[in-house]
């Protein structure tokens, strides 16, 4: 998943892989929560598949 901010310079990469292959897994229905704002698809695995997650965050951040 790829996420660019309009009018910043935040980005972000996340990648869910399955531990056994070097792929990304397939992600579908990408879209925003309308409650929080977070960026979210369906990423399907099965019962017991390990997962691993790479990202990179790229851009300034502000804590308020």
């Amino acid at each position: 998943m790829k996420v660019f901010e309009k009018g910043t310079d935040r980005t972000a990469n996340l990648h869910l892989y399955n531990s056994e292959m070097a792929e990304p897994l397939d992600e579908f229905g990408e879209f925003i929560n309308s409650e929080d704002k977070a960026f979210e698809c369906f990423v399907p695995v099965e019962d017991g598949q390990q997962i691993k997650v790479a990202g990179r965050f790229s851009g300034t951040v502000s804590f308020d």
